[in-house]
């Protein structure tokens, strides 16, 4: 009876060794299971921040693009800039060209008013010498018709 009292105190050691082993495994296999969680966590943690990461990437190029947009139209604004700039210096100068322009036209018709006016009075005094020279012209016909 001992033998069976020795052999039941090994099955029973035995037994405790095997419960005693089985908690660990039990216990590392929820530690596992926990660490799993926790992976599978970080896994979709860092699967959110990847594609949190992606938009700010997208909206960083949609502001470079917006940023490159500016640049152009600040270009584009200074261009325009300098156009009208030229334009309004065009402008003067043409400006100044129309009232060199009336100036110049002015004393053109003055001079061709004097002008008009000498000749209007060279045109009578011819008109007058004409009739004069008709006269003088009747009177030697008439002379040479007398004479004749």
């Amino acid at each position: 009876m001992e033998d069976i009292k020795k052999i039941l105190e090994a099955l029973n050691s035995a037994l405790s060794e095997l419960t005693r082993k089985i908690t660990k495994v039990d216990e590392k296999e929820k530690d596992i299971n926990s660490q799993k969680m926790k992976l599978d966590e970080s896994e979709g943690a860092i699967k959110k921040k990847s594609e949190e990461l992606n938009e700010r990437e997208a909206k960083v190029s949609h502001i470079e693009s917006i940023v490159g947009y500016t640049e152009k139209a600040k270009e584009l604004m200074i261009e325009a800039k300098d156009l009208m700039a030229n334009a309004n210096e065009r402008q003067e100068k043409l400006e100044e060209g129309f009232k060199k322009l009336a100036i110049d036209k002015k004393k053109f018709d003055i001079d061709c008013q004097v002008k008009d006016d000498a000749l209007k009075g060279q045109a009578e005094a011819l008109k007058k010498e004409r009739v004069e020279l008709n006269a003088k012209v009747k009177t030697l016909r008439d002379l040479h018709v007398k004479v004749g």
